[in-house]
């Protein structure tokens, strides 16, 4: 399984890239599933009153709630590998996980022996989310850069472009 970590601010693009890879991937008969760190610390958020919304009040209760029950009990890490397991399991050809911090990222990094492809999908957004995950995604050097300054057929395409060139390049 490779598993490509996808970062960049929100309304970016991150989620139609995916899934533009995803179908790209089907396709070709591999399977590939998104997740993200947040995950499980939404499932709790949303047990406490959060509706889903995307706001910067919402997005800054997600980055809060997310530091504190890493500190607690490492539980957004723990419920992420738990995840990866059991992708690890059922066969899947490419995880995504959205991750936004830069110590997130080296974590699985590390975890993995550096055999994780790191993304930025890069959109000329003016906007501060007044959270330290969001505000900070730029403070990585990451292994690839879309560009999402354009059409959606040219997303699709960059998409189409990396699943190939990961698989030639990766030999999957």
């Amino acid at each position: 399984m490779k598993i490509i970590i996808v970062n960049g601010f929100g309304g970016c693009g991150k989620d139609t890239f995916k899934d533009f890879f995803i179908d790209y991937a089907k396709g070709k008969g591999k399977v590939a599933i998104k997740t993200s760190i947040i995950d499980g610390v939404k499932i709790l958020a949303e047990k406490l009153g959060w509706d889903g919304g995307k706001t910067d009040k919402d997005r800054r209760f997600l980055s809060d709630l997310k530091d504190a029950l890493e500190r607690w009990k490492d539980l957004p890490y723990t419920y992420l590998n738990e995840t990866i397991e059991e992708a690890n399991k059922q066969n899947v050809d490419y995880l995504f996980i959205d991750l936004r911090e830069g110590k997130d990222i080296d974590r699985i990094k590390r975890s993995f022996n550096g055999e994780v492809i790191t993304i930025l999908i890069d959109r000329e957004i003016n906007h501060a989310y007044n959270n330290h995950a969001d505000d900070n995604v730029l403070d990585y050097t990451y292994d690839w850069v879309i560009d999402n300054n354009q059409t959606l057929e040219e997303l699709k395409t960059g998409a189409e472009t990396f699943y190939n060139e990961i698989r030639e390049k990766h030999n999957d």
